[in-house]
């Protein structure tokens, strides 16, 4: 039971970082963020519109193509309106003018008829410059309006041209998108189906070395100072599980060393992988967890036997006594000293500096 829970939980722990790490390591964004980041621009987009609204309304490309054929269609029109009428013009100052000229060469016209031309002349000539001044306004007034329409036209199509140029690296990125998303969606997918099988696996282990190898014969043994030990059969499926587990952190490492340097990932992130790194650098204890030797300092050596001494200088032998009792002891001293509040009977106690004092007090 106990090598099912241990392994199950840790696991279940490395998992849940492996889960993290993963995720940000192909959502994130790596390196300084910009708005220009190909995510946040589709993250962006996402939230108001769909990706299909990126490249849709294609076609009004080219209603902007025929408003500025029809507009240049409409100025040429007008251009050859205006010449016609300079045409015409023209031909009525001919016209007046040689008319004027056979008036002055006849001498037989009336003087009366003469002023009556005169006049008419001016009256011509004050009408040619009126239509020509209109018709230089308003072609001066259409050329503008068509000149700045179609300025805004073409930085119109030279927008949707450039977005156009860009369709196909927009469409390289949404694939390394989808690439992220399909990845993120098949870890989970992975873990459903792995972890519930590890968990199968893990108890069925147990279960059966509990039943097949369940000999207290072998299963306690004689060290070398003379002590019984117990030792369980699951001694190497335990080192095989805290080999995986070793490895599942080296893997969320790798991952990490990537994901540290991202944008937009979870803060907790940054935990697993300092923690990780602890994890790694300290190794795990396999199957050592009972031993205090391993975790504790403690070396007591023999006398010098030329000088009979400890502080001769000589290179002195540890003792092969079993210091194992006096760990336990010194250990349960650290937890003494180190506790401030006990439960005494259902009661909750405080153990004050001269409570701890008075154990010397029973020594002496």
């Amino acid at each position: 039971m106990y090598f099912s829970i241990k392994h199950i939980g840790i696991t279940l722990s490395l998992v849940i970082f492996y889960i993290y790490i993963s995720l940000g390591h192909e959502l994130g964004i790596f390196g300084y963020l910009t708005d220009n980041d190909k995510k946040i621009y589709l993250v962006n987009s996402l939230s108001i519109n769909s990706f299909e609204s990126i490249d849709s309304n294609i076609s009004e490309i080219y209603d902007i193509y025929l408003t500025i054929n029809n507009s240049s269609s409409c100025s040429i029109n007008s251009l050859h309106s205006k010449e016609n009428s300079e045409v015409n013009i023209s031909k009525m100052d001919n016209e007046l003018s040689s008319s004027k000229n056979m008036v002055l060469k006849n001498n037989n016209v009336n003087e009366n008829v003469l002023n009556k031309a005169r006049k008419s002349l001016e009256k011509l000539n004050n009408t040619e410059e009126k239509v020509r001044t209109n018709l230089n306004d308003t072609f001066r007034n259409k050329n503008k309006e068509f000149i700045e329409k179609k300025r805004m036209s073409l930085n119109y199509i030279a927008n949707k041209t450039f977005n156009k140029n860009d369709k196909g690296k927009i469409n390289k990125n949404k694939k390394m998108i989808h690439k992220n998303i399909k990845k993120a969606h098949s870890l989970f997918i992975e873990i459903i189906i792995i972890y519930p099988l590890f968990i199968l696996l893990t108890i069925i282990l147990a279960v059966a070395y509990f039943h097949v190898d369940n000999n207290e014969e072998k299963s306690i043994i004689q060290s070398k100072n003379g002590q019984w030990f117990y030792t369980c059969s699951l001694e190497k499926p335990d080192l095989a599980y805290n080999a995986l587990e070793l490895m599942i952190l080296v893997i969320i490492l790798i991952k990490g060393k990537y994901v540290i340097m991202c944008n937009c990932i979870f803060k907790c992130t940054l935990y697993i992988i300092y923690s990780s790194i602890i994890v790694i650098v300290l190794g795990p204890v396999a199957n050592q967890g009972n031993d205090p030797k391993k975790y504790f300092i403690i070396k007591k050596y023999k006398k010098c036997i030329v000088h009979n001494s400890f502080t001769c200088g000589c290179i002195l032998e540890e003792t092969e006594e079993n210091l194992e009792p006096l760990i336990k002891k010194y250990i349960i001293f650290y937890k003494f000293c180190s506790t401030f509040f006990i439960i005494n009977h259902g009661k909750l106690k405080y153990i004050n500096m001269k409570s701890k004092l008075s154990i010397t007090k029973n020594d002496t």
